[in-house]
């Protein structure tokens, strides 16, 4: 089980946002469970507005904000 919270600016925590920040900002607050098969995933990184996955199979799953190519430059923003 992963349990996720913070800002959600671009859907980077991978679930809709359910608060508001005291700066306006989308949150998730309080903690919440991310539905995802925990044995399926071989590596997580969420940093700078967004979230990769590594499955076990080697694909990669990619959530959040793509501006300037962060994730992969050939990818839509």
């Amino acid at each position: 089980m992963i349990t996720i919270c913070g800002h959600n600016q671009v859907f980077e925590l991978c679930r809709e946002s359910d608060s508001t920040s005291p700066d306006g900002k989308s949150i998730i607050n309080p903690p919440i469970s991310l539905k995802i098969d925990t044995s399926k995933i071989s590596s997580l990184s969420s940093y700078g507005n967004h979230t990769v996955f590594v499955m076990n199979d080697g694909k990669a799953c990619d959530l959040g904000n793509n501006v300037d190519g962060r994730i992969q430059k050939s990818i839509p923003n």
